[in-house]
């Protein structure tokens, strides 16, 4: 089976991003994670990704942080914040450093999936 998307998902809950990771295995993408902002930035760094799932609040080096460190890379894949929280002046300051769209935690997991396949649509085209 072919995969559709490699994907990057960003949260210091374990328990969120392996459950997250399943989920997105199941409709056949590939699913890294990452459990800090550090690390993602190393990720993304290193390897190609269609999409990164990031989460707004973590320890350490915080969501905007890290969008604007891997837009440093000269990366413009697409990226969607996943928050629980969200605080105004940290979702512009988010919208600011490149983020594609925002998804809060408790969300539908059928309509990510749609915006998923919108984030993800335009650069597999060819």
């Amino acid at each position: 089976m072919r995969k559709k998307a490699r994907i990057l998902v960003v949260d210091d809950n374990v328990e969120f991003c392996e459950n997250l990771k399943e989920l997105l295995e199941l409709e056949g993408h590939d699913v890294l994670t990452a459990y800090s902002g550090r690390q993602a930035v190393e990720l993304a760094h290193k390897g190609h990704f269609d999409l990164v799932v990031l989460d707004l609040v973590m320890p350490g080096i915080d969501g905007v942080t890290t969008i604007k460190a891997i837009r440093k890379t000269g990366s413009s894949v697409p990226i969607t914040m996943v928050t629980a929280f969200g605080e105004e002046e940290q979702l512009s300051e988010a919208l600011k450093a490149g983020v594609g769209g925002f998804v809060r935690k408790p969300f539908d997991f059928d309509a990510f999936l749609s915006d998923i396949k919108k984030s993800i649509q335009p650069r597999k085209r060819h």
